[in-house]
Formats: C-alpha cells, sequence, structure tokens
C-alpha cells in the first residue's frame, strides 16, 4: 500500500468529507475573491473554477481508487472482480475535468459535441466505478457472489457521496484495521 491509499483507508468518514469538500470550497472562495471586475470573471475565472471542480474530483476518485484497489486485494480470487477497467474507469472524470475548461473557451461548435461525448463516457466510468466499489465490498463483507440487486444500497449510498461516505467509510476502517495488509495480491 502506497501512502495516498493508506491514508484513505484510515481516515474517518469526516476528514475525507472534509478533504473533498474543503478543496471544493476553497476554490469558489478564491474564484469570488480573485476577481475585482466582472470582467475577470470570464476566461480566468472558468480556469479557476475547472480546476476547483478537478481537484474536488480527483480527491474523490482518490478515495475509490484506494477503497476499491483494498476491498479487491481481499475478495477470495475467484470471486474478485477484475481492476483493469477499474483503473482506467477511475482516471476518465479526472482527465475530462481538467479538460472542460479548454472545451467551453474554444470558439468552434464542435467541441460542444466532443465535450457531451466525454462527459457522458466520465459519468458511465463513474458509474462503474461506484458499482466496482459497493461489488468489492459486499464480496468482502459476504463471500459469496452478488447481484446488484444485493448491493444496490451500498451503490446508492455510494453515489450519493456526501452521505455515503458516513456510513461506509466505518466500515473500510474497520476491515482495513482488521486486515491490514491485503489477504490476497490483487491482479
Amino acid at each position: 500500500m502506497n501512502l495516498l491509499s493508506d491514508f484513505f483507508l484510515r481516515a474517518k468518514h469526516w476528514q475525507i468529507f472534509l478533504l473533498v469538500f474543503g478543496v471544493c470550497f476553497i476554490g469558489q472562495v478564491v474564484l469570488v475573491t480573485g476577481a475585482h471586475s466582472a470582467e475577470e470573471l470570464g476566461r480566468a475565472s472558468l480556469m479557476r473554477l475547472g480546476l476547483g471542480v478537478a481537484l474536488t474530483m480527483l480527491g474523490f476518485v482518490l478515495w475509490f481508487w484506494s477503497a476499491g484497489t483494498f476491498l479487491c486485494s481481499l475478495v477470495r480470487p475467484d470471486l474478485r472482480p477484475r481492476l483493469a477497467f477499474f483503473r482506467a474507469a477511475i482516471i476518465c472524470p479526472v482527465v475530462f475535468a481538467f479538460a472542460v475548461p479548454s472545451f467551453f473557451m474554444s470558439p468552434e461548435p464542435w467541441l460542444f459535441a466532443v465535450m457531451m461525448a466525454t462527459q457522458l463516457f466520465a459519468v458511465v466510468c463513474l458509474i462503474y466505478d461506484v458499482h466496482f466499489v459497493a461489488k468489492s465490498l459486499a464480496l468482502v463483507l459476504t463471500g459469496e457472489p452478488k447481484s446488484l440487486s444485493d448491493f444496490g444500497g451500498t451503490f446508492v449510498l455510494l453515489w450519493l457521496f456526501p452521505i455515503g461516505i458516513w456510513i461506509i467509510q466505518p466500515k473500510i476502517n474497520q476491515l482495513y484495521k482488521a486486515r491490514g495488509r491485503p489477504a490476497f495480491p490483487a491482479r
């Protein structure tokens, strides 16, 4: 485990909440206080807003990355979901969040279509990330194959991040404390 994953797996729910939403809040304060006129709220503020959103998204998916890889490593090898698409799907929303301001600043109308298609793919990736973490948690807790109806509540809690973090993170903390290191090496 690396230092970043270790932080997210040991952190309390309120610490992760403050980290992710604190970055968002600070970004908004910088956005508003950095502009001295309405004209300055144009391009520069769009870039700052994009950076704030991207940093918030980065914190959000780092938590998913840490939880997903850790939980997957605890699942029995015969039930373990594959990490390959999860790893790719976790990166896409962050890349999209950093790229959005350049889409908006371009005068090219075709970039709007590219942005919409990319955004749709980023949302699909986020849904898969939530599914992966929810399913991995269910597999760790029960040790049996699960369908979406079996872990749908966890899926919804993870999707509603501000609410779900208060319920899901304590379970991850318990698993991390009890098992510490992965029982099975992840693929």
